[in-house]
């Protein structure tokens, strides 16, 4: 049996069929099994559920409950209003803080920004180079560019100098 006929069994056992299309169910339920078996539970179905229903009752009429709140939302109103008249507003704060606070909070969150971002002018870093004695010195130099770093060592006698030191003192590139 398809959907249609089950519910046209339902819609006739709730006489929600014109007198026609009643007659040709009740033809349908006297003639097919499956249509009887059907109508069978549907009935007991609605004389269970029927019976059992719970009632239930409203403790106030919908004409009060709207006018409670009602009543509650005027009240809220005018506490408000003299609340403003007093000068004060429980919403004064976030107003001042929206209208002050926020700009300002981007404006710190802009400039953190900035210092953590923009490159540094400063002076180059020169790191520390020992040198092999006290009549060497040494020329750093560092292109951050390039990432190349020069480290010339020279005798201040005038002297070549002919072991500069380890190659462990030689800062590498980064």
């Amino acid at each position: 049996m398809n959907i249609e006929l089950e519910l046209k069994i339902q819609a006739w056992l709730d006489n929600e069929l014109s007198a026609k299309e009643a007659a040709e169910v009740a033809t349908l339920v006297a003639t097919n099994t499956e249509a009887q078996a059907l109508a069978a539970e549907l009935k007991s179905l609605k004389i269970s559920v029927h019976g059992n229903e719970l009632a239930l009752t409203v403790p106030e009429s919908r004409e009060f409950h709207w006018s409670k709140i009602e009543r509650a939302i005027l009240q809220a109103e005018k506490s408000e209003s003299r609340a403003e008249a007093a000068g004060f507003s429980p919403f004064s704060f976030f107003a001042w803080a929206r209208n002050w606070l926020a700009p300002v909070a981007g404006l710190a969150a802009l400039v953190a920004v900035l210092i953590v971002v923009a490159p540094s002018s400063s002076e180059p870093e020169y790191s520390e180079t020992e040198t092999p004695s006290e009549d060497v010195d040494v020329i750093h130099f560092k292109d951050p560019a390039s990432r190349m770093t020069i480290i010339w060592f020279y005798d201040q006698s005038g002297n070549p100098v002919q072991n500069p030191g380890s190659i462990d003192n030689v800062e590498k590139p980064e």
